[in-house]
């Protein structure tokens, strides 16, 4: 285990560092497709975590082995943002470490995003961990697979309507469910999200919402987004008088070719811990894991594992 303690604030080349080697993690995993772009936002990010007012903090273990370590700390957490440690080995030893550093500040879980193909945050497991939400994608380099069971359509003006009001508050319940958040903040980050997905509702420029019939009847929509060349699906529901019929993978396989008309090369998506149902489906449809948000607890019997 290393001893960790509180550096200076990063300067602004640690900072570029540390954004590009985030960004290029992300990329690698398949989880963004502009690594520039993202460079940038994360640069950003971290600068306003060490600004006045920030919740950023800057670690490094006293031997100088494992490199620098950001985390955001705020209220019972303490979230990994960016490393420039090397070697997996060290990370496991960090990650102690860092359990020690967040219970001397009073944390009581730290969350990490562990990435597909990245062996610093793949080494961070432990046996108590939880998984908040999985990222998946598909690559869309093959035929059609739409079995025709489903049309997708723009929704009407009543259709939004009356989606909007329930899918932000079902939201908020997931994240809440997941251990994202209390309900409360849940709330807040839902509502948020929403008004910045979706600032002129169903006529968002890059938002296709879109509703799910089966000939004459309504069976579900899906929201689906343009991500400049990779779309996600932020949504997909299967009406309750229709659940259990199959029609979630007819939904999700029309869904690929709406996203394959948009030029994406990839669709993705985010599917909560405890939703087991989604999850099954998405495997079984053939999505790959890109990453994964853990919760890991500060306080624990449980060993890390190597």
């Amino acid at each position: 285990m290393y001893t960790l303690v509180r550096l200076p604030p990063p300067s602004p080349a640690t900072i570029a560092e540390l954004a590009e080697r985030r960004a290029a993690a992300y990329a690698h995993a398949g989880v963004i497709a502009d690594e520039a772009e993202f460079a940038e936002q994360q640069r950003q990010l971290i600068t306003r975590l060490f600004s006045a007012g920030g919740d950023g903090v800057l670690l490094g273990d006293v031997a100088g082995e494992l490199g620098e370590v950001v985390i955001a700390q705020s209220g019972d957490t303490c979230e990994l943002v960016a490393t420039t440690a090397e070697d997996p080995a060290h990370a496991i030893g960090g990650l102690d470490g860092l359990r020690a550093w967040a219970r001397r500040a009073g944390a009581t879980r730290i969350r990490v995003n562990r990435l597909a193909g990245d062996p610093i945050t793949q080494a961070l497991r432990a046996e108590d961990e939880s998984i908040v939400a999985t990222n998946m994608r598909l690559a869309l380099d093959g035929p059609s697979r739409a079995d025709g069971r489903v049309a997708l359509s723009p929704f009407t003006d009543a259709e939004y309507d009356e989606w909007i009001a329930g899918a932000v508050a079902e939201y908020a319940q997931e994240r809440a469910n997941a251990g994202a958040e209390d309900l409360v903040a849940a709330l807040e980050v839902a509502r948020e999200s929403f008004a910045q997905l979706l600032p002129a509702g169903r006529q968002t420029e890059g938002q296709q919402l879109l509703t799910a019939r089966d000939g004459d009847v309504p069976v579900g929509m899906v929201w689906i987004a343009d991500r400049g060349g990779q779309a996600f699906i932020y949504d997909i529901i299967v009406s309750p008088a229709h659940r259990r019929q199959g029609y979630g993978s007819s939904i999700m396989r029309a869904s690929e070719d709406v996203a394959r008309a948009t030029g994406a090369t990839h669709l993705a998506l985010n599917v909560f811990g405890h939703n087991a149902g989604a999850r099954a489906l998405y495997d079984g449809l053939g999505y790959e894991i890109t990453l994964e948000n853990i919760v890991i607890p500060v306080v624990t019997a449980g060993r890390i594992v190597p």
